[in-house]
């Protein structure tokens, strides 16, 4: 993810013995923005009968501070 251009959101599921079971791209935004649906990664999980969630939000400017149109 380090080279993307765009903002990219992704959910990585884990299964009963703590494998990797499924890296999956969730959304792909704007430069600075990426809606994520927290029904969606739910419905996911239960697909793949995940018992753990790691989500990674890739920031490609590399600022972690939230973007000016959410802070307020």
């Amino acid at each position: 993810m380090t080279f993307e251009a765009h903002k990219q959101f992704r959910i990585l599921l884990r299964d009963k013995k703590n494998a990797m079971s499924a890296d999956k791209v969730q959304q792909v935004g704007k430069v600075d923005y990426a809606p994520v649906y927290p029904r969606e990664i739910v419905r996911r999980a239960l697909e793949l009968s995940s018992t753990a969630i790691i989500l990674v939000d890739h920031v490609p400017s590399g600022d972690p501070l939230p973007a000016r149109s959410l802070s307020r």
